[in-house]
C-alpha cells in the first residue's frame, strides 16, 4: 500500500494506537508528526513510515 504511506507521511498528525486490537490493544503511543514518529519511534507504524521516507 505504498499510496497510504504517502498520505500518511504527508500528514500533518498521526494517532498510533496498539500494540493489538479488542481488549489487549488501544494504547495510544504517539499523538505527533510523522516525522517525530519517524524519527524516535519504535512501534510497528514508525518503522513502516520509516521504511517509506528511507531512514
Amino acid at each position: 500500500m505504498p499510496a497510504l504511506r504517502g498520505l500518511m507521511a504527508h500528514a500533518d498528525r498521526i494517532e498510533d494506537l496498539g500494540p493489538g486490537a479488542g481488549h489487549g490493544g488501544g494504547r495510544v503511543f504517539s499523538t505527533d508528526s510523522p516525522a517525530h514518529l519517524v524519527a524516535g519511534g519504535a512501534t510497528l507504524m514508525a518503522r513502516y513510515l520509516r521504511e517509506y521516507v528511507g531512514r
